[in-house]
């Protein structure tokens, strides 16, 4: 029994040096690639304890091994953040005078983000396999009359083994696992004004504005371990080795046109270390409405305060909470709450697909409170 303990306290040894020692000097922090999932965000984010199907590849690296088989063919998901049906009033009607659409733009935050239709892979017995493609548009403004446009296109490659580390007495059990990931980032910032709004022309961004291109390479690690298939504790350590190479072109135009780049800097994804715990109740036998119930409780980016201070928010901010409730098989209830603003969601499987809806709040700001803004997620998946 002392050498279990001691091989299992040397593994969690060895898992937290790789995390924290992995703090390459860089120019810039990029933003990490993880398409949007109204499934997760409805039950308060994304849990290191969470194993079950195709999200196990935004979760933990461990989970492959415990979750169920699933691939997945393709997904169309939808995400809005912000006043997006306001805003796109002002551009699409065309009859609003530049004193309202300066009142619009004055502190706009919003944007919408899209999942698919490329979203191809495969989790289960011990393996995790990924293709994502994910846009995501952001409007946003602290001065009256103009506007800062933010467009991405991510493409996600991921691959991950998770195995069962044999070192564990009947009844417990733990799981070890790593996913290797590369991917693309296409990046277009611009300024916008109310009179351009007024007579939008979105082919003025191709060779107006600056455009940079992405690439990343990375790796995940994480821990799962669980009692008697009902208590289950992850740990992940998110992008704990992810470089970036970042491509400054004068334009779009440029970049497609081959014109060599204008300047070049070198970055890292921040390294996040989460951790997470699920309690299991099957009641499967019991009950032939409910099917299961799942409860969740996270404590995300524990270290963000030591590693970058600079980034580093609110200790309430990084504290989740879910639940849901899997009611005959196909209907699922989901309840949450992340960064200190509610969230729920709604789940149907309909065979041939699954339809997924979410409402969360973000906090934008390093406190609680301080500027939250409201969410709405709507997916189609085509997994089975």
């Amino acid at each position: 029994m002392l050498k279990r303990k001691a091989v299992t306290i040397s593994l969690s040894a060895v898992f937290l040096i790789l995390c924290t020692l992995s703090l390459p000097a860089a120019d810039y922090y990029e933003l990490p690639m993880a398409g949007i999932s109204p499934r997760l965000t409805g039950m308060g984010g994304v849990h290191p304890a969470y194993t079950d199907g195709f999200a196990t590849l935004y979760t933990n690296p461990a989970g492959f091994f415990a979750s169920g088989e699933e691939v997945s063919w393709a997904e169309l998901t939808f995400g809005l953040k912000g006043p997006v049906f306001t805003i796109a009033d002002a551009i699409v009607g065309g009859d609003m005078d530049l004193a309202t659409i300066g009142d619009l733009l004055t502190g706009i935050y919003t944007g919408l983000a899209l999942t698919g239709p490329l979203s191809f892979g495969y989790v289960g017995n011990g393996l995790g396999l990924g293709a994502i493609a994910t846009t995501d548009i952001l409007l946003y403004s602290y001065t009256p009359l103009a506007a800062t446009a933010l467009v991405r296109q991510d493409l996600l490659l991921t691959g991950g083994y998770s195995f069962p580390v044999n070192i564990m007495p009947d009844g417990h059990s733990l799981e070890g696992g790593v996913l290797l990931k590369g991917g693309f980032r296409g990046e277009l910032e611009a300024g916008v004004t109310a009179v351009e709004i007024q007579s939008f022309d979105p082919t003025a961004f191709m060779d107006g504005e600056p455009f940079a291109f992405i690439t990343l390479i990375g790796m995940d690690l994480g821990l799962i371990y669980s009692w008697n298939d009902r208590i289950f504790v992850g740990l992940t350590g998110k992008d704990v080795y992810t470089p970036t190479s970042k491509k400054n072109y004068l334009s779009m135009n440029s970049f497609l046109d081959g014109d060599p780049e204008d300047s070049q800097e070198y970055g890292v994804v921040p390294f996040t270390l989460n951790l997470g715990g699920r309690y299991l109740m099957d009641m499967t036998e019991r009950n032939i409405f409910i099917s299961e119930v799942n409860f969740y409780l996270s404590y995300e980016d524990m270290l963000d305060f030591w590693l970058y201070p600079r980034l580093a928010t609110n200790p309430v901010l990084h504290l989740a909470l879910g639940a849901e409730v899997t009611m005959l098989r196909i209907l699922d209830v989901r309840l949450g709450m992340a960064q200190g603003l509610p969230a729920a969601g709604l789940g149907i499987d309909l065979n041939w697909f699954t339809m997924n809806a979410s409402m969360f709040g973000t906090e934008r700001s390093t406190e609680p409170g301080m500027s939250p803004v409201y969410n709405l997620q709507l997916g189609f998946e085509f997994r089975y």
